[in-house]
């Protein structure tokens, strides 16, 4: 967004608020008002209710020559009473300690029944606003006594006109607030737009150094805040075109590290919290599962501090020392299982393995990562519930592990780019899955460094299966 553009933006947002805002202040300061209006006339007319039914009570036991007017007649007076209202748009009602003893327009009464019990709970006066069937009431109840006993008088004032009209000013004041707001920007947005069409020119010039025109330069003429910035920008440009390729590189270099390492650290990680998470969540758990799972956890921590250290030295220098060593192939896979079980039984998949007893000579943690990337890239391309086979085959002095999923497949050409870093076949899934397209680039140079060869064979709809051939008892010594 342009400088001119944010003037003019902010000059309108504030005179708009400040427009707005006075206007407001006046319309509720006119509603308030309004309000406390309706609150002396409703208070005032309640007295009169309350004033006339006492008086009611005392004519009926004057006129019966009673001492004491029982409760039946009573509440006859007080029915005769309201009945006599029935014509007002006023809400009457009158209640004892028990219950409701007459009303007129009574629903709204109905609507608000803890503010009665406060009313009776209480011997002040009390009054609320309350909606009710698109309309405003302002209810007051207070205590009234009647031949020594204790009623309670509620009436309901229909206030909704008030507001209605407050809600039409206050969209009156948006009109006019708008009008005015944007009539004010446009004079003073002429006024920017004068003053800093200069920019433009330097804004041009900025544009093709950035395009990659690094000998562009800027003509420093104009006042002397343009000249400064004209100088400025030029010796920038010159800065940049003198030192651009060295720093592409470096920060290519260093990217490439970051990004892979992250990509690998997250694999360790994930079975450290998988298994930190069920000790945890898990009530009942023998010795035998916390020595497993503990043990795990100790020892797929040694492998991310491991798997750090030879990843920097595997994407930074060609030749990274290793720790070749010989393991048996199926104590390697059953430590992979162990590790990916947790996402295996999420997604209600099946992992079967089939190994052989041979031994290899790789570097642990490494070959380690090889498998566990692989076999999470076939989770990742299978929906929930299917199977993933990995089976080791014996050819004289080769070992072929292969991995086969039957999941989405690739088309040919995928195959063939699949191994570049950061190409996904389906983004959208790989990121769903939590993929970053970095893990059989990766793959890729581990293989490499052990003398082994990476085939990949795919169809859609059917499957892929990503075999690793590798001599036996010997890698590289590298």
């Amino acid at each position: 967004m342009k400088l001119w553009q944010k003037i003019f933006l902010i000059t309108l947002a504030f005179v708009m608020i400040a427009v707005s805002a006075i206007a407001v202040l006046l319309a509720q300061s006119y509603f308030s008002s309004a309000i406390r209006q309706q609150r002396v006339g409703a208070e005032a007319q309640h007295e009169y209710y309350a004033a006339n039914i006492t008086n009611k009570i005392s004519y009926e036991r004057i006129k019966s020559n009673e001492l004491v007017l029982p409760d039946d007649k009573i509440k006859s007076a007080i029915t005769d009473m309201l009945s006599s209202y029935s014509g007002s748009k006023t809400g009457i009602a009158v209640y004892n300690k028990n219950s409701e003893i007459d009303s007129i327009h009574s629903d709204v009464f109905k609507s608000v029944p803890n503010f009665i019990k406060q009313v009776k709970n209480s011997e002040s006066e009390y009054s609320i606003i309350t909606d009710f069937n698109d309309k405003t009431y302002l209810i007051i109840g207070s205590e009234i006594t009647l031949e020594g006993q204790s009623y309670y008088i509620f009436t309901a004032t229909d206030i909704t006109l008030v507001y209605t009209n407050h809600e039409i000013a206050l969209s009156y004041i948006k009109i006019l607030s708008i009008v005015f707001a944007v009539v004010t920007a446009l004079m003073l947005l002429a006024v920017v737009y004068r003053l800093l069409r200069p920019l433009t020119r330097v804004n041009a010039s900025i544009k093709r150094i950035a395009g990659g025109d690094y000998e562009a330069r800027i003509d420093e003429k104009g006042g002397s805040e343009f000249k400064e910035l004209a100088s400025n920008v030029n010796i920038m440009a010159e800065a940049i075109e003198s030192n651009v390729e060295n720093l592409q590189n470096i920060a290519d270099s260093r990217k490439r590290f970051i990004d892979n390492l992250a990509h690998e650290m997250k694999t360790p990680l994930t079975s450290i919290i998988c298994f930190a998470d069920i000790l945890q969540i898990k009530k009942n758990i023998t010795s035998e599962e916390l020595r497993d799972y503990s043990g795990i956890i100790v020892e797929e921590a040694k492998r991310l501090k491991g798997l750090s250290e030879k990843l920097l030295e595997l994407i930074v220098a060609d030749n990274a020392e290793l720790e070749f060593r010989d393991i048996n192939i199926s104590e390697l896979l059953k430590e992979v299982e162990n590790s990916i079980k947790p996402i295996i039984e999420k997604r209600g998949m099946k992992l079967n393995i089939t190994p052989v007893n041979v031994i290899i000579r790789v570097d642990k943690d490494l070959f380690t990562s090889l498998l566990y990337n692989l076999i999470d890239n076939a989770v990742k391309a299978s929906d929930e519930g299917q199977k993933i086979e990995v089976k080791c085959m014996l050819n004289d002095d080769k070992l072929t592990i292969s991995i086969t999923d039957n999941g989405v497949g690739m088309i040919e050409d995928d195959v063939k780019k699949i191994t570049e870093p950061f190409y996904m076949v389906d983004k959208s899934r790989s990121r769903k899955a939590g993929g970053a397209g970095l893990g059989l680039s990766l793959c890729v140079e581990i293989v490499k460094k052990h003398n082994a060869k990476l085939n990949i064979d795919s169809a859609v709809g059917v499957g892929t299966t990503v075999s690793v051939i590798m001599p036996v008892g010997g890698g590289s010594d590298e």
